[in-house]
């Protein structure tokens, strides 16, 4: 809604000044789970912020999560349809993968989510230290909705060209976009997981954290 209240004038002026990236958490695609979390919007809004900025050469980056008590494998549709179509309408539009909420200590959520779901944070810092949000890291997300949403993570990182704007090599580049109508056709059909996918990007990330000294992400 902060978009919508800008007038054109204001955008062209932000655009001269240097801007050329708005983060934008719009979290769901599910007007249910925007009401659990406690935004004032509607898919709709968003879908009207991100028309409007068609026009201006700024980046719209949309972060996305999943994973909250109550959810349904409905409502994660419900939020992939909205990432894919945000990025097919805008060509400055980019979206997070569909990222694995965890609730963290200090957050409005999580004394909440303590109470009613009976969620059990780790007990000891390597604990925290192993959580990735590429997974479902909680116990209180099972059946379909935890089978679905540990397969969509891979195919959502690739749904757009943002990979074109990161330091990776040319080489990777090019596959991730080339790969790109795959992943967009894959989750639009709800297709989210080939067998390989997930050792490939756990290879992948080990030897991130080789490269790096560090152990790379956990699930």
């Amino acid at each position: 809604k902060q978009i919508l209240a800008f007038t054109d004038g204001e955008l062209d002026l932000l655009v001269r000044a240097g801007c050329n990236r708005f983060s934008v958490g719009a979290e769901s695609g599910s007007p249910r789970v925007l009401g659990y979390l406690g935004k004032d919007l509607a898919p709709a809004d968003i879908v009207a912020a991100n028309r409007r900025m068609r026009r201006f050469p700024i980046v719209v980056y949309y972060s996305f999560v999943s994973g909250f008590p109550g959810e349904t494998v409905d409502d994660l549709h419900a939020t992939i349809d909205l990432a894919l179509r945000l990025t097919a309408e805008n060509g400055h539009a980019r979206s997070s993968p569909i990222y694995n909420y965890f609730p963290l200590p200090g957050t409005p959520l999580y004394d909440r989510i303590v109470r009613e779901a009976g969620y059990a944070p780790p007990a000891r810092l390597e604990d925290w230290a192993a959580v990735d949000y590429g997974a479902v890291n909680v116990a209180y997300v099972g059946g379909d909705l935890r089978r679905a949403l540990g397969r969509a993570y891979i195919p959502s990182l690739f749904m757009d060209d943002k990979f074109g704007e990161y330091s990776s090599s040319g080489a990777f580049k090019l596959a991730a976009r080339a790969y790109r109508p795959v992943a967009r056709a894959r989750l639009s059909h709800r297709f989210f997981s080939l067998p390989l996918e997930r050792a490939v990007y756990h290879a992948y990330l080990r030897a991130r954290g080789e490269a790096r000294g560090g152990g790379g992400t956990q699930t």
